[in-house]
């Protein structure tokens, strides 16, 4: 009985299917995070940016992270505020700084953002399945399938340090790193440092029992190819994303 469990769970996890853009073809998303980050870090005009973070947005919420899509749409809200504030008897030195750090932050940003998309629901055997496909070196392919799969593990882990931290009464905020920026820095980056050698250990063991650094050609459980649909949405994302540039 045991063993049909297994096999029954097994097969869930091998067969299982998620929504449209949990599927979505990993080399179609690697695609779209290139282009769209980097058309938002050289649009020409605050209405290109905005819209090409719209579109971001708008693939945050159909990827079923909701959350992450409002914490983008804050994160926009609150610099592009910034490089819109002028505050009254402030130096010209102060008011360029404010007009430069806002939208500097949004366009250096929308690469991280883009690819905490990727990363979000995204299954790294089919990642890697992929790119084989398309054979890519080996060592790009470990790489790159490993920064994906590190990225969510690390947020996770500051966040356990951060929680830790507050019960100490030394949490990661505003007033803390104003008044005491050397100690909230010791206490959060020395243990997310050690976290992250550990775990860079864990990921490298997972990647050998996988059979990453095989030779031979593995065969994936799961048939990962570019659908139609997809690549029609892509071809639309990426057009609304270049048009954007020509809007004045």
């Amino acid at each position: 009985m045991t063993t049909n469990a297994i096999k029954r769970d097994t097969t869930k996890i091998v067969t299982e299917t998620g929504s449209f853009f949990e599927e979505f073809d990993p080399r179609l998303k690697l695609l779209l995070v290139v282009c769209v980050s980097t058309l938002t870090f050289i649009a020409p005009t605050s209405k290109a940016l905005l819209i090409n973070y719209s579109i971001i947005v708008l693939l945050y919420m159909l990827s079923g992270l909701y959350r992450s899509g409002v914490k983008v749409i804050i994160f926009v809200s609150v610099f592009y505020t910034i490089s819109l504030w002028e505050p009254s008897g402030a130096s010209e030195w102060i008011k360029f700084a404010l007009n430069l750090i806002g939208p500097l932050a949004i366009r250096i940003m929308s690469y991280f953002i883009m690819g905490t998309w990727m990363a979000g629901k995204m299954r790294i055997g089919d990642f890697v399945s992929s790119l084989e496909q398309m054979h890519i070196p080996k060592g790009i392919i470990i790489t790159v399938a490993v920064v994906f799969r590190y990225l969510p593990t690390a947020r996770d882990e500051l966040y356990y340090i951060s929680s830790t931290m507050k019960l100490r009464g030394i949490g990661i905020s505003f007033k803390n790193i104003i008044l005491h920026p050397i100690r909230t820095l010791e206490y959060s980056i020395i243990p997310l440092i050690l976290r992250c050698l550990t775990i860079a250990d864990e990921l490298s063991v997972s990647a050998m029992t996988r059979g990453l650094d095989l030779e031979t050609k593995r065969i994936p459980y799961r048939e990962v190819k570019i659908t139609i649909q997809e690549a029609v949405i892509t071809i639309v994302i990426l057009t609304i994303v270049v048009s954007s540039r020509f809007i004045t």
